[in-house]
């Protein structure tokens, strides 16, 4: 006896796309996590988490990169040959972005009780995925000051005006804010993980009204050049005791 599935509707296909965002979150925040905050002894992975703790250990407090000049010795190992200051999604990254939107895609079709198109589940999985390398390499970059990636970031100050954008700006700040045990925030461009995990930290009042200013400030401005000329105040976070 053969079970035939019967053709999927707008329902399914609205499900099938929310289903992608959950999955694509979780991939994102478990990625961050615990594969670009450890440094693992494989080739692939361990070039991921080396380029990421640089980018950390070259943060100045305020989120600003330190300058190409000044340095210390002890990051150069860390630190990639580019002007990209590790902000940019590496190509390895991407990488485990194509493997789980390949098994995202298989498993909708094992799986799902419908048939779905897989020419619409391709593209629904390119749009997200786009979106998620959009986003990550436009607020990322401008966060700690520095221009947009050269490839796949969005042009412009125009996005700075969008309120979900600057959701995730603060949502980011909040990743670098708190140090060690205290660190959070491990999604960029689809915080449902976090909040599903529970590792959300929000902003101390006066640290986001500040940045709030700085972005009111820099969504006006022509350029991102014209941005960087202002900057948020910066409030030292919490010692522990």
């Amino acid at each position: 006896m053969t079970f035939s599935k019967k053709a999927a509707g707008l329902w399914d296909y609205g499900m099938v796309f929310f289903l992608l965002v959950v999955m694509f979150s979780l991939l994102e925040n478990l990625t961050h996590r615990f594969l670009m905050h450890k440094i693992i002894p494989l080739p692939f992975l361990h070039t991921m988490g080396k380029h990421h703790m640089a980018h950390h250990r070259t943060m100045m407090p305020d989120n600003q990169c330190m300058d190409l000049n000044q340095k210390c010795s002890e990051h150069q190992d860390l630190l990639r040959d580019d002007k990209e200051m590790n902000l940019c999604l590496h190509a390895s990254t991407l990488v485990l972005f194509l493997l789980g939107g390949g098994l995202v895609w298989l498993g909708v079709h094992l799986f799902y009780p419908r048939t779905i198109s897989s020419l619409l589940l391709l593209g629904m999985i390119g749009v997200i995925a786009a979106y998620c390398i959009l986003t990550w390499n436009t607020i990322h970059p401008f966060l700690h000051r520095q221009k947009t990636c050269a490839w796949l970031g969005l042009p412009g100050t125009w996005w700075l005006r969008v309120p979900w954008f600057r959701t995730l700006i603060f949502h980011h700040i909040g990743h670098h804010y708190y140090k060690k045990d205290e660190k959070k925030n491990y999604n960029v461009t689809l915080p449902l993980a976090d909040h599903l995990f529970g590792t959300v930290n929000s902003l101390p009042p006066d640290l986001h009204q500040s940045w709030s200013e700085y972005l009111e400030f820099s969504s006006r401005q022509e350029s991102l050049d014209l941005c960087f000329l202002n900057k948020p105040l910066f409030f030292p976070p919490p010692q522990k005791k």
